[in-house]
């Protein structure tokens, strides 16, 4: 069995989530980890796709519960909320709230 130690230094190695959402007319790239970044790409229309993945990273995380969001300033503000929206429930309400702390980055996508 582990000792303490090594129990404790796993807990640290672990990636942060830093769910990171960018938002453009056209798509939306989910970005996750900070030390092995990985992304996913989906076409903006596919809402339940990015719920049901965004689910799915909440039940790997689920002491997460903040998401960075950048936006293309060209997006209306309508479609940014209907992102916002679909990014705050998970699938099945049972499961409650997914990335309920919404932190902007004003330096937009570049």
């Amino acid at each position: 069995s582990q000792s303490r130690y090594e129990a404790k230094n796993e807990k640290e190695e672990k990636d942060p989530l830093n769910l990171t959402l960018e938002v453009t007319k056209t798509q939306i790239v989910v970005k996750t980890g900070l030390r092995t970044p990985r992304s996913r790409t989906f076409a903006s229309e596919q809402k339940k796709e990015i719920k049901d993945y965004l689910t799915e990273l909440k039940r790997q995380h689920p002491k997460e519960n903040t998401m960075i969001l950048r936006a293309d300033p060209k997006i209306s503000f309508q479609n940014l909320v209907t992102v916002i929206d679909s990014t705050q429930n998970a699938k099945d309400s049972k499961e409650g709230k997914l990335f309920e702390q919404i932190v902007f980055d004003n330096n937009g996508i570049k």
